[in-house]
């Protein structure tokens, strides 16, 4: 009885898994437990599988807050004929808001063309256990000086941390005037054993406009479904001096221009605690109001002393100036970053930055200027730097950040005894001086060297943040042929940002390796020669006996072929020529026809260039739309995935392959321009897939030629 049930489950299964596989998909949702505790995070897991998917749009609950912005994903691919079924889990970090009987409600994602959805899950929702301390406030505020000038722009920040954080666009208070046009905003994630939550911060341009006591009272802020307060702040404000500035005419604006609207100075990072290795981005900026009769700078003999970075490995990015609105001035900024590594654990400081300047006020007189002299001063910013933990796995070399990892063979087949290349390539938000080669498999097959290693830094699409890239190359020499492989190897190195060790699969890779050419020299003997003549000594390697034969050498006689043969090899090297003419002549012609000979090769010779290029997502949406722009004759540049839809459409190509084929380039289009970085594998499984349609696109044309 037991086997039976066993065998109808086993069936049951099998077919709904074909059922998913031939028709319309399948998504699922769930949870560990459906017991939980008020305000205590736990995963919300969902699954989809079918052969296209589009993420999952999510719903949340009454009582209930679900974390939708980084969902930690994975995906997997099943291979069955020619079609391909994937199947993603996006994990959620959710959060019940009150005890009780609470809802997930389902959740839809479009697969293979139809809706489909979830069933929702009813939690039991317990109250936090008696003894439970209060939750700590997810919310704050501050300002940069407590005391302040009349006139004098200061910053007012606000910071929370939670999920779905709602912060507030603009502030309203008595005696300041806040600049919508001018703030500060970043926002940062982690990801720990109890979920993951997200930090944003928001900083406010604002002036006191009058002198005294100002209080900035509460501030709402929306954090995980529930709305909570910042402490009320009070600053001073104080009178300022006044510069002598140009006649009230010629001001570009009715704002009073005061001393310290000619020139300031400002110094900020983008991270406070880091761990050891984690780049920080130090940014200094010099602004100086632009405005036809107020020149501003250095002056000789002015003191400007740089922060100093003891205990950090500093590397100097190159600077840049631009122009940028403060209140109602236009400023040309000069910019100066550099990243920055700690190299050990505690506090560090980057010390205090000191610049000296001169402003020259003109007033049309021949003989003097009013002038300004400026004495400024930004930091010192204090650093937290934390331990790696001490459970480092295996082969971690000391990398720290976050990183991709993608590596390729020069090349699939190679000769026996001729060197080939293994490049493995790092991209992320690290120090490449700090990224030590992983260990290299040990192969049978072939010697390896140790790797020569390159690196620079690049901006990311989008944001303008800088990444590194950092290249290993191997040199294997194959000393074997046949079938080969390089086995699988990690690289390893910690997350900050999950406080992780991450393990990185690199391979397997195959290749082929060809019989070397040279054939080992060999002493041939006449069938001719006599047994005795056989029995022969070898004097030296390089030296050949002489064997007499037993009969006489007599005159080779031509056949009866031979002079014909050479009378017809004229003309047929004529018409061979005449025949490579008139084929190069028409190739000369017929531009449509030459494209499209040439769009094969031309197209997997581009693929070939995915791999290493700085934006692969780019380079393989060029590659296959170069493609297709050769084999029919259409102009490249402006191509788009909707072009290419319609140019199948118009030919009758077969709607799976177009397709697939426009599948392909949509998914590099949304790299491109909605900041989606596709990961190696992905990369990987499209450089597959679009090889594979090349060739039944080529394949597709011929047919319908020959028709």
């Amino acid at each position: 009885m037991v086997r039976a049930l066993k065998a109808i489950t086993l069936i049951g299964a099998t077919l709904m898994s074909a059922d998913s596989w031939g028709q319309g998909g399948s998504i699922r949702s769930w949870v560990d437990s459906t017991e939980v505790v008020q305000d205590r995070p736990f995963w919300l897991f969902v699954e989809a599988s079918g052969e296209t998917i589009e993420m999952p749009q999510i719903t949340q609950g009454e009582g209930l807050v679900i974390n939708s912005s980084r969902p930690q994903q994975t995906t997997s691919v099943t291979i069955g004929g020619r079609r391909r079924l994937q199947t993603i889990k996006l994990s959620y970090s959710t959060m019940a808001l009150r005890p009780g009987e609470v809802i997930v409600p389902p959740q839809k994602a479009r697969i293979n063309g139809r809706v489909l959805q979830t069933e929702p899950i009813t939690l039991n929702v317990l109250p936090p256990p008696e003894g439970t301390p209060p939750r700590p406030n997810p919310v704050r505020a501050w300002v940069s000086e407590p005391k302040v000038a009349v006139g004098e722009p200061f910053w007012i920040y606000l910071e929370a941390t939670g999920s779905e954080i709602t912060l507030p666009g603009t502030l309203e208070i008595e005696g300041i005037t806040i600049d919508p046009r001018n703030s500060k905003q970043s926002m940062s994630f982690s990801s720990g054993r109890r979920g993951q939550g997200t930090t944003k911060k928001r900083g406010f341009y604002a002036i006191a406009t009058r002198p005294g006591k100002i209080t900035v009272p509460p501030i709402e802020i929306r954090v995980s479904g529930r709305t909570f307060e910042t402490e009320a702040i009070e600053i001073t404000a104080e009178e300022s001096t006044v510069a002598s500035v140009p006649p009230a005419q010629e001001t570009p604006s009715a704002a009073e221009l005061k001393q310290d609207d000619l020139v300031f100075i400002e110094m900020d990072i983008n991270k406070y605690e880091v761990y050891q290795g984690e780049p920080v981005l130090l940014t200094k900026q010099l602004w100086r109001i632009k405005y036809r009769r107020i020149s501003s700078g250095p002056y000789r003999g002015g003191l400007i002393v740089d922060p100093t970075t003891e205990g950090f490995y500093v590397h100097n990015l190159e600077p840049g100036a631009f122009e940028a609105m403060r209140g109602p001035w236009t400023y040309e900024v000069t910019e100066t970053r550099k990243l920055l590594y700690p190299t050990r654990a505690g506090s560090l400081r980057v010390g205090q930055w000191h610049w000296e300047g001169i402003a020259l006020i003109n007033r049309h007189s021949i003989i003097t200027n009013d002038k300004l002299y400026f004495e400024l001063d930004a930091g010192p910013i204090d650093i937290k730097v934390k331990r790696l933990p001490k459970s480092a796995p295996p082969g971690f070399t000391g990398a720290v950040g976050e990183f991709d990892v993608s590596a390729s063979l020069e090349t699939e087949s190679v000769t026996q005894g001729v060197p080939l290349k293994f490049t493995l390539t790092v991209r992320g938000w690290g120090n490449p001086d700090a990224i030590g080669a992983p260990e290299f498999p040990e192969l049978a097959w072939a010697s390896s060297n140790k790797p020569e290693a390159t690196h620079r830094f690049l901006k990311r699409t989008g944001d303008g943040e800088l990444q590194m890239a950092k290249y290993f190359t191997y040199t294997l020499t194959p000393l074997k042929y046949g079938a080969a492989t390089v086995p699988s190897f990690n690289f390893v190195y910690f997350n900050p940002k999950s406080e992780v060790y991450v393990r990185k699969a690199i391979g397997p890779f195959e290749l082929e390796v060809l019989r070397s050419g040279e054939v080992a020299q060999r002493l041939v003997i006449p069938s001719g020669a006599g047994i005795i003549e056989r029995n022969i000594d070898i004097l030296a390697e390089d030296i050949q006996p002489l064997l007499g034969l037993s009969r006489s050498i007599d005159v080779n006689r031509p056949s009866r072929v031979a002079l014909p043969s050479v009378l017809a090899a004229p003309v047929l090297i004529y018409l061979g020529l005449s025949l490579f003419m008139l084929r190069r002549r028409r190739f000369a012609t017929n531009i449509a026809l030459a494209r499209a000979h040439k769009a094969k090769t031309s197209g997997l010779k581009r693929l070939r260039g995915v791999a290493e290029a700085d934006e692969p997502a780019d380079a393989l949406y060029r590659a296959l739309i170069g493609f297709v722009g050769d084999l029919f004759n259409l102009e490249e540049y402006g191509l788009t995935s909707a072009d290419v839809t319609r140019e199948f459409e118009n030919r009758s190509i077969d709607p799976g392959l177009s397709e697939r084929t426009v599948r392909i380039l949509k998914a590099c289009e949304r790299a491109r321009y909605a900041s989606q970085e596709l990961s190696g594998d992905e990369i990987t499984a499209l450089l597959s897939a679009a090889k594979a349609c090349m060739n039944e696109l080529k394949s597709s044309k011929k047919k319908a030629r020959r028709s």
